[in-house]
């Protein structure tokens, strides 16, 4: 009974986020460099947030991809080597987005490439593996 009741919570919660994504669902460049952007203002600033919900979705998004790749990469370190990408163990999310941030503004090519590859690329560039 409780799979079931965590179940149709679960898709409760899709169904509320799903039109949330509307035309913008493509996550891009230009959609996280917004969405990372929001999120670091809103930390760096004491002023009330005026996000509305598809805002704090979208800083949310870019919270969560941002700690996949730090996740994925501790794994993946444990997994495999050589390494595809170096990041420091006690790097923070936060840190990760003023990267990604940075790398986008400096980047403007790469506005319309996806959003995990453009990630992956920024922080790649600022924490190059060393060479074998």
């Amino acid at each position: 009974m409780q799979k079931l009741c965590t179940a149709g919570v679960g898709l409760g919660l899709l169904l509320m986020v799903v039109p949330c994504l509307g035309a913008e669902a493509k996550l891009n460049g230009s959609v996280l460099l917004r969405a990372c952007s929001q999120f670091l203002a809103s930390i760096d600033t004491s002023t009330p947030s005026t996000a509305t919900q598809r805002d704090l979705l979208d800083q949310g998004m870019c919270y969560g991809l941002v700690d996949g790749i730090l996740t994925t990469s501790i794994y993946y370190e444990l997994e495999h080597s050589p390494k595809a990408i170096c990041l420091p163990r006690n790097m923070e999310q936060v840190q990760g987005m003023r990267i990604i941030v940075a790398y986008l503004k400096t980047h403007p090519e790469e506005i319309q490439a996806n959003a995990a590859f453009v990630a992956i690329t920024a922080l790649r560039q600022a924490f190059p593996c060393p060479r074998p």
